[in-house]
């Protein structure tokens, strides 16, 4: 029987990019990284004020919402798959190691959307006979809106609402039912962009008012280990975790160099390693998202399979690959006669 290799890092990396559009993202280099944090930091503050001390006006909390976001994807998602994993030097065609035309984009995609909350007490008097301002404005935000869809899904979603703008343009040129008096540039611009029924529209206010929260929280509570909070309270109320001081395995079912899973006392699989010094034990739950991890003899590595993070157990669990913050939680056992226990 032979055992099939498992991937190395390279390997987790391509498929993850390859099966998850939220992986596609490029390698960032200091100021790049820098930047895009402190852009993530001021929208988060910024949802946690307008969850705590009431939302601004509607356009105005949406328009910042859009503008931090789809800034954001042109600074993080390259335009090319090819450029994946590439890190670009910072000269006069890149600078801070991203490509001109991306910080082009941004900052014109930011301004676009933010361009509306501006001209809002003045918005009643265009909807319906937008000025030549406005149509550039919302070309603008429907082109780079597009290409935004397509860096971090892919064409599908781009070639429907494509489709659908060629329709309304292209009416009367078609057969049948589906002819129709057609619309021009800025019909559909004044639509999309100056009307509450297209970009603006109620999706982005939900995702704006309650989805981004469900998220944000979502990945604070397991960066800080919530999410296996409750689980292992109710293992623990529930009696199903051994106790401190409670048997693992018999020391003599345990050889040197041997390892032993088991469930720790609040309840998170943990792994039983043996050496010649002595027992130690590490929590199975991984410090990135909270995935389990196990254990490959061949490498001595204790690996993610989500998003590939690698630990070595006889270095306190310390962090190889991947993108795994801290070390493997430390679980205290200890030799008690002829068992190995929970201390």
């Amino acid at each position: 029987m032979t055992t099939a290799a498992l991937p190395d890092d390279k390997q987790l990396q391509e498929l993850e990019r390859k099966f998850d559009p939220e992986m596609r993202f490029r390698p960032l280099g200091p100021a790049a990284t820098t930047l895009v944090g402190g852009l993530l930091m001021v929208l988060s503050l910024f949802h946690y004020y307008t969850a705590g001390f009431g939302l601004l006006q509607e356009t105005t909390h949406r328009g910042v919402h859009l503008a931090f976001v789809l800034g954001l994807i042109f600074l993080v998602f390259p335009h090319r798959q090819a450029l994946l994993g590439q890190s670009q030097p910072s000269r006069l065609s890149t600078p801070g190691g991203l490509p001109w035309f991306d910080w082009v984009l941004a900052v014109g995609v930011a301004a676009s959307v933010l361009y509306i909350p501006w001209i809002f007490d003045d918005l009643t008097f265009r909807v319906g006979n937008p000025l030549p301002m406005d149509v550039v404005m919302g070309t603008i935000l429907i082109v780079c809106l597009l290409e935004a869809t397509r860096r971090c899904m892919g064409w599908a979603l781009p070639l429907i609402a494509i489709s659908f703008m060629v329709y309304a343009l292209a009416g009367p040129w078609f057969p049948g039912l589906l002819k129709h008096a057609g619309a021009t540039w800025s019909q559909v611009v004044n639509h999309q962009y100056l009307t509450s029924q297209g970009v603006y529209g109620v999706a982005v206010g939900v995702v704006a008012t309650y989805v981004f929260h469900f998220v944000l929280f979502g990945v604070l509570a397991t960066r800080i280990g919530l999410g296996q909070l409750f689980p292992r309270k109710v293992l623990q109320i529930a009696g199903a975790t051994s106790s401190s001081g409670k048997k693992i395995v018999a020391l003599s079912q345990l050889p040197v160099g041997g390892t032993f899973p088991f469930t720790a006392a609040d309840g998170q699989p943990a792994m039983l390693f043996r050496t010649k010094v002595g027992v130690f034990a590490y929590s199975l739950i991984c410090t990135h998202q909270g995935c389990t991890v196990g254990y490959e003899p061949s490498v001595k590595q204790l690996r993610c399979p989500c998003h590939g993070a690698a630990y070595d157990p006889f270095k306190s669990a310390k962090v190889l690959a991947g993108p795994a913050p801290r070390a493997l939680a430390s679980i205290k056992v200890k030799i008690s006669g002829k068992n190995v226990v929970q201390a």
